[in-house]
């Protein structure tokens, strides 16, 4: 992830002036949308659609993931750890 797009998001997000270039990490884009929203709603109750739209935000720029949705696959969910030469499943 971009440092430099992290922080440029941050700030515009914020209302901060940015620079004039243009964010290529949607990832990042979306972390800095996600970490406004969450601080803005610190003190409202967490909604099926706020926990939604946060995921949305989150998996930004990812187009493998079904985002902002329950999974509705039918196998158990796993947990996969470690490196990809050595990854176990839980």
């Amino acid at each position: 992830m971009s440092r430099q797009d992290l922080v440029s998001s941050i700030r515009k997000n914020l209302g901060y002036p940015t620079p004039s270039f243009h964010i290529k990490d949607k990832r990042a884009e979306g972390i800095a949308m996600l970490l406004v929203k969450s601080r803005e709603k610190i003190d409202d109750d967490l909604t099926e659609a706020q926990l939604f739209d946060w995921h949305n935000l989150l998996m930004m720029g990812n187009k493998l993931i079904n985002s902002g949705q329950y999974r509705c696959h039918i196998e158990p969910m796993q947990v996969v750890s470690g490196s990809i030469e050595r990854s176990g499943a839980f």
